[in-house]
């Protein structure tokens, strides 16, 4: 359950900042268009004004008008502004900053040669030109560089962002705190979080009921018997531990049911497939005798999914391992169950192997999972406990 609630919140955090990026262009391409449309009205103006200038004006008191004009407070406030000729040349340039011409300290340049050469960048500026004629037919062309996206357009979309992942962050720091309650609540008062998981579990007999607020801890060591495994009575005492445990630590725990085609406890057959078991999946203290032709293993931490990659692995092994034994005919059969989320006793786990088994007898895998439905499950021990 972790897992997945850490895999959707990874999954939820790649988009939320796709789409903060997203957001953050999108907003900065709309501020840009914005500001060069209010440019391009403030440049209308400005071109008219000058026309009018240099058409009524001789040059030197034209501008000066230009630079009334430049100074007033309901226009846009261009970076650069040049009129001139091809033919004769500048007859006026004007820059915020020696960043854009070379000019002097930003003054006003006359009597220069040659349209001017003006440094701008296409992201951030937009230039914009036109061109009237003098009385005399002469020429002039005007030309304005406005900025697009400056420190004041980029500050909104900037906050806007600032304040969407800061909330995300507060949200996730809020989900982390929550979760560190419950499990320190949870600590506390383990028997309250199993009851809202679902129906309460019934005591197993023969058992004792670990304390509340500790986890559950394994029993003492069981000699294993000839054969290298645990014995069958072990086994519902130490599959509860696991469950139990499982429960606690928001876990699973799959387990398997062997039957093999030939060999009953007590015959070398026997012995022979036990120690297949033991050499493969290398943990004595959870591979029990059971029955009288059974081997059951227990796989605390894995889910059903995983436990039958295992299986399956063994199988193939276990195939391998009887053309070495001479014995071409044997097989085995294997049926799993698993805890899948369910507050369940060892009791019902076996018997659910047992009825996985019988039908992977009777399979062409020869290896059948149980899959149960904790609703279900839940749903069946609160009619019970009516």
């Amino acid at each position: 359950m972790k897992g997945l609630l850490v895999r959707l919140y990874v999954l939820v955090s790649v988009l939320f900042f796709l789409g903060i990026t997203v957001f953050f262009f999108v907003r900065l391409s709309q501020t840009r268009q914005e500001n060069e449309a209010r440019a391009g009205e403030s440049f209308r103006e400005l071109a008219e004004s000058v026309a009018a200038a240099w058409q009524t004006t001789p040059l030197p008191e034209a501008g000066e008008v230009l630079a009334d004009t430049l100074a007033r407070d309901d226009m846009v406030q261009p970076l650069v502004v040049s009129v001139y000729s091809f033919d004769i040349g500048i007859d006026y340039l004007w820059a915020i900053d020696d960043r854009f011409i070379n000019s002097q300290n930003g003054s006003r340049i006359h009597a220069a040669t040659g349209p001017p050469v003006i440094s701008s960048n296409e992201i951030v500026h937009r230039q914009f030109s036109r061109s009237f004629q003098l009385p005399g037919g002469d020429r002039r062309i005007v030309t304005a560089v406005y900025p697009v996206l400056d420190n004041r357009a980029l500050f909104p979309t900037l906050r806007v962002t600032l304040i969407l992942v800061l909330g995300f962050l507060s949200v996730t720091l809020l989900i982390v705190l929550v979760g560190v309650l419950r499990e320190a609540g949870a600590s506390r008062h383990p028997s309250g979080v199993r009851a809202t998981a679902g129906a309460p579990q019934p005591p197993t007999p023969g058992v004792s009921q670990h304390q509340p607020n500790t986890p559950p801890v394994p029993s003492a060591v069981t000699e294993p018997t000839e054969t290298g495994l645990a014995p069958e009575s072990a086994l519902l005492r130490r599959l509860t531990v696991e469950l139990e445990r499982a429960a606690f630590q928001e876990q699973d725990v799959s387990v398997a049911m062997f039957r093999f085609s030939s060999g009953s406890r007590g015959e070398e057959v026997y012995a022979r497939n036990a120690q297949a078991i033991l050499q493969f999946f290398s943990f004595e203290d959870l591979c029990f005798e059971y029955g009288g032709r059974e081997i059951v293993v227990v796989f605390p931490g894995t889910t059903l999914a995983d436990a039958l990659g295992q299986l399956e692995r063994f199988q193939r092994y276990y195939w391998e391992e009887r053309h070495n034994w001479n014995a071409p005919d044997a097989d085995l059969a294997i049926g799993v169950s698993a805890r899948n989320g369910r507050l369940v006793e060892g009791a019902r786990v076996t018997g659910e192997c047992r009825t996985a088994l019988k039908r992977a007898e009777k399979s062409a895998g020869r290896i059948m999972g149980f899959q149960p439905d904790p609703q279900r499950y839940r749903t069946e021990l609160m009619n019970q406990s009516r």
